[in-house]
């Protein structure tokens, strides 16, 4: 009922306005001065202020949940009373009335009610466009006259946010880009730098825009990209590349740099300044502008956009463990760290959860070195095409049947990675014992952490129509996996970016992957070689 009332006293409001429809009906047209509009508001605004609830709302409408944890229909918490703060404040209402206040305390308060129950996955329109619109309106107007007090509002619902360089990293990551944007040469401190390269390493993407054709800004820019970055150069990116396919942006209105690491956009940088057509919403004649930003958030995030608040890096765990898992990754000549926090991301999600520390070196080591690592677990990681030499098959051949165990990981899904990671296991152990991993593995099947399905990203989904299994091949010696292939990406996941182009499973996925990898490896015991072994050379 309350629903009709608010609606019905809206309406009244807008049919004062609504003389072309009474002449319609061939009644005769009726003059209203200014008086009788002021008359009609404020008839309005004394219903609107006549059904406010002691606390400050105007309530609720729908269930929440029913008994299987779902909405049985539309389920509001913020709507209505934002509607109703909105069309008191267009109509003149202070935002400092104690009436007011109250109202946008409590809608303040119940914004937290309505992401937490986002994130449980419960059904309410109170964060599709039309609720979550009518807040940011109403956060808007309040800021005009409460010195944005409601600013902090504002950046939840719309999900973007202002930072300082002086601000921690930590304070940056429930946004996956960072926007930076200017005219004149940047000045960036030794502390900038690796606040920025830290971010980046842990899963976010810079945004650059050079605005005011300011070739210093774009030149200063270029210059940080070679400090944060040494290892990869930024690139043009071709007409026919899938990211100007998201939004058909075409004719060149929009062009863009990118540096790529192999399987996700560090920096996107355009010399373009797109902003001028947001700053001056020239829709009709700026489209390519907002095209352009749209294609930035799906191409870095597949839409897959967390609340504000959120943050996807975790502490650092405390302790005590209850075992300790030594694991590698491996040093050979190609991109074989293109995500170099991956293992420290995973490592503090282990000791959080499972009380497992993982002990590994912070750069990969030499495979040559492999035998004295004391390590369980050996990752070999790439992006492109690889050649090994002798005496590096040998390490990993003589590890492996030692009784570690290796993971080849195609890294993105990167096919070149992956042939040559195909044609170096079928070289050392033969490509016909390169099989799937059945279910039945031990690696699948760990107490309490079985895994029967997984969730891959996009590109796999549509790769992989209908999959739902995990995809790991192996080679096996008796039921004992001794060397793991994934053409689907694993160890970048464990940084937990979303992505729109990688290959692989989706971050949760890839960590119960890599979690039942690394504890299944601390279970195997050294095989020691017999004397015979020991003096024969390895065969290549």
């Amino acid at each position: 009922m309350r629903i009709q009332i608010i609606v019905t006293a809206i309406t009244v409001l807008v049919a004062c306005f609504s003389q072309p429809a009474q002449a319609q009906r061939g009644k005769p047209v009726k003059s209203f001065t200014d008086g009788d509009v002021s008359k009609a508001i404020e008839k309005g605004v004394s219903y609107l202020w006549s059904t406010q609830l002691d606390d400050g709302s105007w309530g609720d409408v729908g269930v929440p949940k029913n008994e299987r944890g779902a909405s049985e229909d539309l389920y509001y918490i913020t709507g209505l009373t934002a509607l109703a703060c909105y069309a008191l404040l267009d109509s003149g209402t202070d935002a400092q009335d104690p009436r007011m206040q109250k109202a946008l305390d409590w809608m303040a308060k119940n914004q937290e009610k309505f992401l937490e129950l986002k994130d449980a996955q419960v059904e309410t329109t109170d964060w599709r466009t039309y609720s979550v619109g009518l807040r940011c309106n109403v956060w808007l107007s309040a800021n005009k006259t409460t010195k944005n007090k409601y600013q902090k509002n504002l950046e939840k619902d719309v999900n973007w946010q202002i930072i300082t360089l002086k601000s921690e990293v930590g304070e940056w990551h429930d946004a996956p880009i960072v926007y930076i944007g200017g005219s004149v040469k940047p000045d960036f401190s030794d502390e900038d730098v690796a606040k920025l390269r830290t971010y980046v390493r842990q899963g976010g993407t810079l945004f650059v825009m050079t605005q005011c054709g300011g070739g210093a800004f774009s030149l200063g820019m270029k210059d940080l990209y070679k400090k944060l970055f040494p290892k990869y150069e930024l690139q043009v990116i071709g007409p026919d590349h899938e990211f100007y396919k998201l939004h058909g942006l075409t004719g060149g209105k929009a062009r863009f740099s990118m540096i790529h690491n192999g399987i996700r956009p560090l920096v996107l940088h355009t010399d373009d300044d797109l902003s001028l057509h947001w700053q001056q919403y020239t829709v009709a004649t700026g489209k390519h502008a907002f095209d352009a930003a749209s294609t930035v958030l799906l191409y870095v995030t597949d839409k897959q956009i967390k609340n504000r608040g959120a943050n996807s890096w975790p502490p650092e765990p405390a302790g005590p463990f209850d075992k300790t898992v030594k694991v590698v990754k491996l040093k050979y000549a190609g991109n074989c760290d293109a995500e170099p926090l991956a293992l420290e991301r995973f490592g503090r999600l282990m000791g959080a959860s499972f009380k497992v520390k993982v002990d590994y070196p912070p750069e990969p080591v030499e495979i040559a070195a492999l035998k004295d690592s004391g390590a369980k677990l050996a990752i070999l990681t790439g992006t492109t095409a690889f050649k090994l030499k002798d005496d590096e098959k040998a390490a990993l051949r003589d590890y492996a049947g030692q009784g570690g165990l290796i993971l080849f990981d195609a890294g993105g899904g990167a096919r070149g990675f992956g042939n040559s990671a195909r044609e170096l296991i079928g070289e050392l152990w033969g490509a016909d014992n390169l099989l799937p991993l059945p279910l039945s593995s031990p690696v699948y099947q760990m107490k309490d952490m079985t895994i029967e399905k997984v969730k891959y990203r996009r590109v796999t989904r549509a790769r992989l129509v209908g999959v739902k299994e995990p995809c790991l091949m192996a080679i096996l010696a008796g039921d004992r996996p001794k060397v793991i292939f994934s053409q689907e990406d694993v160890v970048s996941g464990l940084v937990g970016f979303p992505s729109y182009a990688c290959d692989g499973y989706d971050p949760e996925s890839a960590f119960n992957v890599m979690r039942n990898i690394v504890l299944y490896a601390a279970t195997l015991t050294p095989i020691q070689p017999s004397p015979a072994s020991q003096s024969q050379p390895a065969k290549q």
